[in-house]
């Protein structure tokens, strides 16, 4: 654990969203805010993170997904994001991820 954040956090739980796989866009993006409630929400979000429902080819991303999480950065769901979840490389370095064999991004 590090101070006050912490450093890993597994989250296995199924989530349900109300709307049907056909009726979404190749450019969807799921995003996903962290409060700590024991503290005032003024204070903005502990971390957030951005990612996008389908891959370069338009294939819904399957699995699970170890996610980067911006700290103290309230959510961008711009085309520009500040807060994706996913990289090419560690540590990141602002380059979005591709898939194997992806020519460029969505």
């Amino acid at each position: 654990m590090q101070t006050g954040l912490l450093s890993t956090l597994e989250l296995n739980q199924e989530i349900t969203f109300p709307i049907r796989i056909c009726d979404l866009t190749p450019n969807t993006h799921v995003g996903i805010t962290i409060y700590d409630m024991s503290r005032e929400h003024s204070r903005g979000p502990l971390a957030s993170t951005v990612i996008d429902v389908f891959d370069s080819k338009q294939r819904m991303r399957q699995g699970t997904f170890n996610l980067f999480l911006w700290p103290d950065r309230k959510l961008d769901m711009s085309l520009e994001c500040t807060t994706p979840g996913l990289f090419n490389v560690w540590p990141p370095k602002w380059e979005p991820h591709f898939e194997e064999g992806d020519d460029e991004a969505i």
